[in-house]
C-alpha cells in the first residue's frame, strides 16, 4: 500500500484511488463495507435511498461489493466506523513526532502489518490479514 496518510483534502477521487489501493493491497474486495454518512460517498438522500457520488458509484459497480451505511445519529452503528479512527489516533498516532508524510506512511504500513491487521479483532475473532477474501 502506498499511502495511508495524505496532505490533501479527501474527496471522492482520492477515496476511490485509495479503494483500489487497498484492495490491491489485500488481494481481494469484501462483500460488504460499512461507512458514516460522509459527504465524499453519498451526495444526496431522496426518499431514505442516499444516492451515491459518481466516483463512489462507479467503484462499487467495478467492484461489487455492498455499501453500507450507518443511520446518521445511531451511536451503535456509527460506533463501529469511529472506532477504526480512534483504533489509529490512539493505538498508532498519539505520541509519534511527524517528520515527513513518506515516514508516517511507512511507519503506518509496518504497524498495521504488526498490530492492526496482524492481530486477532476482538469483535469478529479473526486475524485481518489471514481472514478469507472474495477476489
Amino acid at each position: 500500500m502506498r499511502n495511508s496518510f495524505n496532505r490533501t483534502p479527501f474527496t471522492t477521487s482520492l477515496a476511490v484511488y485509495a479503494y483500489k489501493l487497498t484492495f490491491e493491497f489485500f488481494g481481494g474486495v469484501p462483500r460488504k463495507i460499512v461507512y458514516d454518512q460522509d459527504k465524499v460517498f453519498p451526495v444526496n438522500e431522496n426518499l431514505g435511498d442516499l444516492v451515491l457520488t459518481g466516483g463512489f458509484r462507479a467503484l462499487v459497480r467495478e467492484h461489487g461489493f455492498d455499501p453500507v451505511f450507518c443511520r446518521k445519529s445511531d451511536p451503535k452503528s456509527k460506533g463501529k466506523t469511529e472506532n477504526v479512527v480512534k483504533y489509529m489516533k490512539y493505538g498508532f498516532l498519539r505520541g509519534r513526532e511527524f517528520v515527513d508524510i513518506d515516514l508516517l506512511n511507512k511507519e503506518a504500513i509496518g504497524w498495521l502489518g504488526r498490530t492492526g491487521n496482524g492481530t486477532e479483532h476482538h469483535g469478529i475473532r479473526r486475524v485481518p490479514s489471514k481472514s478469507s477474501r472474495r477476489k
